[in-house]
Order: C-alpha cells, then structure tokens, then sequence
C-alpha cells in the first residue's frame, strides 16, 4: 500500500525572525518533511530560545500562531545547516521512524575549502567532546567516545574548493564538518572548526553544508519515501563561478600529512573496507589549516547509511 498523497505539492512558507523558517516539502497525517532555512535552531537548547524549528512546524500543524498541536523530533540538523528535515505528527509514527532509523539515508551537498584529490573515501573516528569549550574532535583512543563514520564521493573540483557528495554511517553531532575539518578541507563558513580558511567568493555567513536527499521508510505503510531538494541557489551560484581544476593540475600542492596507522577495528555492516590513507591538497588561493590528526580512510563506493 502506497503512502497517503502528500497534501501540498508545493512549497510554503513559514515566517520568523530569520525571514524564513522552512519551505514544506511534504506532509500527510503521519509525517511532515521540511526544507530547514540555516540558522535556526532545529530545538531549544538550555538558553529556552523562543523561535526553532519544531515550534514553526507545530504552528503549522496547529493552524495557527497558538501551538495546540506539537510536531515530534526525529532527529536534528546544526543550526547553521539547512536541509531536508522529518517530523512525527504523533507517538507512534515518531516511534516507529526512531526504531528504523538505522535504515535511512540521508546524503549531504558540501562546499570544502581546498582541491580534494581523492575520488571518494571514508573517515572514521572515535568523536570526543571538549568539556570546556564543547567543540568536538577525534581522539587516537578506542575506549572513549563515539564511533563516527564518514563516505564522501566528489562531485566538482573548483578553484580553491570542492563540492563534495557526504553520506553517513552514523549521526554525531558535528561529525561532518569534524572530520573535514581534521582532513584539512574545512567546510566553508564553518568559524568553528574551520579556522582561518576563506574563499574570496564564498559568503562567510553561509555555512556549506546542506541536507540535499532524504530517504525513509513510511512510519504508517512501511513503503519507501525519498526526498531530494537538490542544491542551495547559494551553492549552484559558487560552483558556476569557480571554474574546474583537474587533479594534476601542477599548482595543487599536497601539504605534507602525519600518518597514524590505529587498530584494526570491525566496521558496522554494509560499510567495511580496508584501511588506506587519503591524499589531500590545497589550493594557491585559499589557505587550508593543517590537519590536526590523520584517521583511518580508504577509498570505497558509498552505499546507503544513517546519521
């Protein structure tokens, strides 16, 4: 049995203080599936913030500006990360999405600082938060932590960055723009972890990491949903006005890379592969800082995984 038709085949939009909160991309009595705007915050932190995602589609659900009817979290995106977004219209939709959820797929368009020179690969590493400033990073030891995930395809060499495909085994939070980070290809407006990097022609505000495709199973029917909203315009807009580079281009230089080989661990199924290091570059144009520790990573093609 297919899954009940959506009710708007169109986009709208919810106001907030941001201008724009989120653009529908489906909805049925089950589920509701949003395009979320960067920068807001897809549930209140500590801080209790006003405005957030699921407030605006629980307005949506109740009709109204006076929540009477609550949408429930399935999972998150970072506040300055846009992309597809599902909520649960009730318990036990919501439920039976989070008991699937190791089944999903969700893949990610990223705008990388500096020329990837690896066709595809993975990263993987134990993600560890820092106590004092919250960031997180990798840690070399095997008993503390989570274990993270990563496959990455590249999808455009360009001048001074890479729009790379992201698919990932496991959801930690901050887990792409980490292991990016840590590669030394920082995702762009990322002030976290990115560093000193820039592009002079990419908008500093804009964070490039964006939700693009979204693939579940119905909470209701158990038939196969998938989403893809393609490229940000602001992604579109970079790539076309930064010509192509090819990897032999005799201008990338590989920066030179500390190489820890780290015990041989099982991989979750359907996501083993040997262990090779990657090769990376940076660009004359934009300075990529170094990278703060090399993880396991072989190349591989992606499959299907979760966040």
């Amino acid at each position: 049995m297919a899954p009940p038709p959506p009710r708007a085949t169109t986009p709208s939009v919810a106001a907030s203080t941001t201008g724009r909160a989120f653009a529908l991309v489906y909805q049925d009595d089950d589920i509701v599936v949003v395009d979320k705007a960067p920068g807001i915050l897809t549930v209140p932190t500590p801080r209790r913030e006003r405005f957030t995602l699921v407030d605006a589609v629980s307005r949506l659900l109740s009709k109204g500006p006076r929540i009477t009817r609550e949408a429930l979290v399935v999972h998150r995106l970072d506040r300055d990360t846009s992309g597809l977004l599902v909520f649960a219209c009730h318990r036990a939709a919501r439920d039976r999405l989070v008991a699937g959820w190791a089944e999903h797929q969700r893949v990610y368009s990223v705008v990388v600082a500096g020329v990837v020179v690896q066709d595809e690969g993975e990263i993987r590493s134990r993600l560890v938060t820092d106590r004092r400033t919250l960031q997180r990073r990798s840690s070399d030891r095997d008993d503390v932590g989570e274990d993270a995930l990563t496959h990455f395809v590249v999808q455009a060499r360009l001048d001074g960055a890479t729009l790379l495909s992201v698919r990932l085994s496991t959801g930690r939070r901050n887990q792409i723009r980490v292991h990016l980070a840590e590669r030394g290809h920082p995702v762009l407006g990322d002030e976290r972890y990115g560093g000193l990097s820039r592009h002079k022609r990419w908008d500093d505000r804009r964070l490039g990491l964006h939700a693009r495709s979204l693939g579940i199973a119905h909470p209701r029917t158990g038939e196969p949903l998938s989403f893809d909203i393609g490229l940000p315009a602001s992604f579109a807009r970079f790539v076309a006005d930064n010509p192509a580079r090819a990897p032999g281009d005799p201008s990338i230089v590989a920066p030179p890379q500390r190489t820890t080989t780290a015990p041989t661990k099982t991989a979750p199924a359907k996501t083993q592969a040997k262990s090779t290091p990657a090769t990376t570059a940076a660009p004359r144009s934009t300075r990529a800082p170094a990278t703060e520790r090399d993880h396991r990573a072989s190349a591989k093609s992606p499959r299907g995984g979760r966040r």
